[in-house]
């Protein structure tokens, strides 16, 4: 049965790149030549993030690729296995991981989703395509502490966190009253014109007012924004 394992090095990184920050972060696993499915490092390219959603870089993915290939590594060591974080604590794939996982990534014979939760939980599916036929599994993931690894680098692993990772800021009127199902959500109605990320962004911020309605609807307002520190132009 194929398992994805990582070397000590490479989780310690992963796992305090999660716990670095309230938000998602994203990268890519960096195979072992000899073995595919041994994960030595986890690299990060710059992104944008937020507690629902992680946007990479496009240019500096394409710059990530030529340098890894002027390093002497394959695309199949450093471009098929990504990886990201749920913060939310949500161990299966939202609707937006699956449609990167079905769109960005091209269309090569195998390719891996890992989701990492601050509770050491994961996630890990394998895509195959092959021919004609596109098949998913899940499969397991361990540490493989049998192969030799580094040391941890808390400092490099600092100063690639701050080239690489920005949080989103949603610069937008709160729609959190939508939530309250009653008159005001005629007023918020455009809701539902936000993409998924900003949605998933909202949903699970959902906890930062009370269940009780305030009823003066600038109050509320006034109330969320300061709640969630918003910039509104």
């Amino acid at each position: 049965m194929n398992q994805l394992r990582f070397t000590p090095y490479a989780w310690a990184k992963l796992n305090w790149f999660c716990h670095k920050t309230p938000n998602e972060i994203g990268g890519f696993g960096i195979s072992s030549k000899e073995d595919l499915l041994l994960v030595e490092d986890f690299i990060t390219v710059k992104q944008q993030t937020s507690c629902a959603s992680v946007e990479f870089d496009p240019d500096d993915v394409a710059l990530f690729q030529d340098k890894m290939l002027e390093a002497g590594f394959t695309l199949q060591q450093f471009a098929r296995i990504w990886i990201h974080t749920h913060p939310s604590g949500v161990l299966k794939p939202s609707a937006q991981d699956e449609k990167q996982f079905a769109e960005d990534f091209g269309r090569p014979n195998w390719m891996i989703m890992f989701i990492l939760i601050k509770g050491g939980q994961t996630y890990c599916r394998m895509k195959l395509d092959i021919g004609p036929i596109v098949s998913q599994v899940d499969i397991p993931s361990c540490i493989d502490w049998t192969k030799p690894f580094k040391a941890s680098d808390h400092a490099a692993w600092e100063k690639e966190f701050n080239e690489n990772v920005s949080e989103k800021i949603y610069q937008m009127p709160c729609p959190l009253a939508v939530l309250h199902k009653d008159k005001k959500e005629e007023k918020y109605s455009w809701f539902n014109d936000l993409d998924d990320d900003e949605k998933d962004f909202w949903l699970l911020n959902k906890n930062l007012i009370g269940s009780k309605p305030i009823n003066d609807e600038d109050e509320w307002d006034l109330k969320l924004m300061a709640d969630l520190n918003l910039i509104i132009e």
